[in-house]
């Protein structure tokens, strides 16, 4: 996306943006409510997911813009730097994913400790 841009191909660019949005977020927000729901237990899972969902969007994605309007500043222009933020962004967020458990096992345990399955 990125290399698109630095093109500056308005075709190509409004091009990238419809399969990006259309696509890419499609993938990604398709499967987070269902990510978000795992991690908590069914006592918790509404408050859980949403804290987090809402908490992280705010303290996390909030400031974003502008730490990529300093990067692309900082780099003369150059989308680059940004590029490489997002980057490590995403190696974040795929490492504390790969951390986390499901509770469905927990679940299934606790249910069957209190006689309902």
């Amino acid at each position: 996306m990125f290399w698109i841009i630095q093109t500056g191909d308005t075709a190509m660019i409004v091009l990238a943006m419809i399969i990006g949005l259309g696509i890419g977020h499609g993938v990604a927000y398709s499967v987070t409510a269902l990510f978000f729901t795992s991690v908590f237990p069914v006592e918790l899972r509404y408050t859980g997911s949403a804290v987090t969902y809402q908490v992280s969007a705010a303290v996390l994605s909030g400031p974003v813009p502008l730490v990529m309007t300093a990067l692309v500043s900082a780099a003369g222009g150059s989308l680059w730097y940004g590029a490489g933020f997002l980057m490590l962004v995403c190696c974040a967020g795929l490492l504390g994913g790969l951390l986390l458990h499901p509770m469905a096992e927990r679940d299934m345990e606790l249910a069957e400790s209190r006689g309902r399955v």
